[in-house]
């Protein structure tokens, strides 16, 4: 539950994370380039639809898996209730499937995105391109 619990502060301190790190970057970023750079790749990277997508579906997730983890770790384990509440979540993660609740992702990722308008987002990383040793015959 911390990865769930950690998730969440950063969607709820989103404007504030990314802002602090850009502060990172423009003034330790001076003096140190590996701190400006590293500072830089996570403000890309927290940038990215592919972040949010990823955050909000472990979201879904997580809120799905919270009161199974909260039952397991009682002290008065009730084997029954236990057992329904694992087949409930189980069910609910199946579900989760569908491409309706993807859509509804999607919505929720776009709806976060215009919230904080003042940030440019990327629709992708990014990426760097591995390049492969050619064997000398």
């Amino acid at each position: 539950m911390s990865h769930g619990y950690a998730f969440d502060s950063i969607l709820e301190t989103y404007e504030a994370v990314v802002e602090t790190l850009d502060d990172v970057k423009n003034k330790e970023g001076c003096n140190d380039q590996r701190i400006g750079l590293i500072a830089g790749c996570l403000i890309e990277y927290l940038l990215s639809r592919r972040f949010l997508l990823i955050a909000f579906c472990f979201k879904y997730i997580f809120e799905i898996l919270e009161p199974v983890n909260i039952l397991l770790q009682s002290k008065d384990l009730d084997l029954h209730s236990t057992m329904n509440s694992i087949q409930n979540a189980q069910l609910a993660v199946h579900n989760l499937r569908d491409s309706n609740v993807f859509n509804k992702i999607l919505i929720d990722v776009n709806n976060f995105m215009n919230k904080f308008s003042q940030f440019e987002f990327f629709d992708k990383l990014n990426q760097r391109i591995h390049r492969k040793k050619n064997a000398r015959q």
